[in-house]
């Protein structure tokens, strides 16, 4: 079986508790499917902590162009530093797959959250809806002064944390 490590070298030190590998992870749920692969939160068998791993199907892809896109795009994210974005703590190949160990947000996504409020037929707070738009301009900010374009950004790919922030 093939297998590559990616790493961050300046976190090397203190990620490798993380795992480096599929054996290092134990799946718990599937939070779903992607274009090329699947989304699953995990629990790292080393450090007891809860990830999201990305499972990218590199068969699925038939531009040569675009993996190498891909991976070079994942590999620089593991270097950004923001409080409004998911942190990228790993990634590993095995063979044809990449594998992405992802910060895992409890509180889910944005649109979940808005749903919620649609559900009980109350309204977010204005103060609340500024301080998300804030957030995700600051992450957005981030990602720009690091030649990144997010071309997907909608409530479902902006993620919570424990106390209600947006990554």
């Amino acid at each position: 079986m093939e297998k590559h490590v990616f790493e961050n070298e300046i976190q090397k030190s203190s990620l490798d508790d993380i795992g480096n590998c599929l054996e290092d992870f134990e799946i718990l749920q599937s939070l779903g499917k992607r274009d090329y692969g699947i989304v699953l939160k995990v629990k790292s068998r080393k450090n007891q902590k809860i990830y999201v791993m990305k499972e990218i199907d590199l068969n699925l892809i038939n531009d040569k162009n675009e993996i190498e896109t891909l991976l070079n795009t994942n590999f620089e994210l593991l270097n950004l530093q923001s409080p409004h974005l998911v942190k990228y703590y790993k990634i590993f190949k095995i063979n044809q797959k990449i594998y992405i160990i992802m910060e895992y947000m409890a509180n889910g996504n944005l649109k979940n959250y808005i749903q919620g409020y649609l559900d009980m037929y109350k309204a977010i707070e204005e103060l609340e809806i500024w301080e998300f738009l804030y957030q995700c301009l600051s992450g957005i900010c981030i990602l720009h002064k690091n030649y990144f374009l997010h071309r997907d950004i909608k409530p479902s790919n902006l993620f919570l944390t424990d106390n209600k922030k947006i990554n």
